[in-house]
């Protein structure tokens, strides 16, 4: 069931239910690490979109937001709920480290108390934090209003079009690109003085595109 309309709205509210266990989280390691101390961060959630990088994630500092504010993206190639959520919870540990442990102990002493488990850069949700926020998705978010995006195919290329040029004589025929058919109707042209493709090496007949 779809409970907000953009996916910010989602990513926003999300954030304010993760944000309850982040502050429990943060206030049991702030014994040993004295930057837990400080307020929870203001933070912004957007989705960007999709590139050749692998990171799926971003967590930018306050000092580049002009409104104070940590600004996280998340990337518009994944649309899985429980994924995007896992990664917002990997990027607001980021936002509450204040980007001061980069993916050292402190961040994840936090993400694994998240309930985040994996490479500290490459982290995923545990079982446990699948199965604490499973009821929160479908009763206080909904499903995550976005269509994922694949790079690969806007990218790819199109393979070039082969055209069939047939002799005027005989049943002979190939295919050729259209690059190559309109260089070789040029140089016949000024050798032959017409236009056509190719000498039928079977009749010696025109070639052309029928």
């Amino acid at each position: 069931m779809i409970k907000f309309k953009t996916r910010e709205e989602w990513l926003n509210a999300a954030v304010k239910e993760l944000e309850p266990e982040l502050i429990k989280q943060k206030k049991l390691l702030a014994g040993k690490y004295s930057h837990f101390n400080k307020p929870f961060p203001s933070v912004k959630v957007s989705v960007t979109q999709p590139t050749k990088s692998k990171a799926i994630g971003h967590c930018w500092s306050d000092k580049a937001s002009d409104g104070g504010h940590y600004e996280i993206f998340i990337t518009a190639k994944e649309d899985n709920p429980m994924r995007v959520l896992d990664i917002l919870t990997h990027e607001l540990c980021h936002a509450v480290d204040g980007l001061i442990s980069g993916h050292g102990t402190a961040f994840k002493r936090l993400a694994y108390a998240m309930g985040l488990t994996g490479k500290p850069t490459a982290t995923v949700g545990s079982d446990e934090f699948k199965e604490k926020y499973k009821p929160i998705i479908e009763s206080k978010l909904g499903d995550y209003p976005h269509a994922k995006m694949n790079l690969s195919s806007a990218t790819k290329k199109q393979k070039a079009r082969l055209i069939k040029v047939s002799c005027t004589g005989c049943d002979n025929s190939y295919r050729q690109t259209q690059k190559f058919i309109d260089k070789s109707i040029d140089v016949n042209y000024q050798i032959y003085d017409r236009e056509f493709v190719s000498i039928c090496p079977i009749c010696s007949n025109s070639m052309i595109v029928k």
